[in-house]
């Protein structure tokens, strides 16, 4: 449950201080720190831990997302050529 609110945390803000995280999860600053440092490593969450400020900075997912948006495009691509060549060929297809 924690780590799914440490995730869910992670979409909300770009950066959280220990303190703060603590306060938001209901645990300890330091078990908020090494919690988010092991899903961090284990590439679970992304972002990046500055231990001197006492500070997580959190990295958003725009290359995965951009990555899913021109797979979809590819997808639709695909299924436009399909369908351009049935009507070649005389084939109709409902709507």
């Amino acid at each position: 449950m924690i780590e799914h609110n440490l995730l869910s945390a992670s979409k909300l803000y770009t950066n959280i201080r220990f303190d703060e995280l603590g306060t938001l999860l209901a645990i300890d600053p330091r078990k908020a720190e090494k919690i988010a440092a092991n899903m961090i490593g284990q590439d679970r969450m992304r972002g990046s831990i500055d231990q001197e400020e006492a500070v997580i900075h959190f990295e958003d997912d725009v290359e995965e997302l951009q990555q899913w948006d021109q797979q979809i495009s590819g997808l639709c691509q695909a299924l436009n050529d399909i369908l351009d060549g049935m009507a070649k060929k005389g084939m109709s297809v409902p709507v």
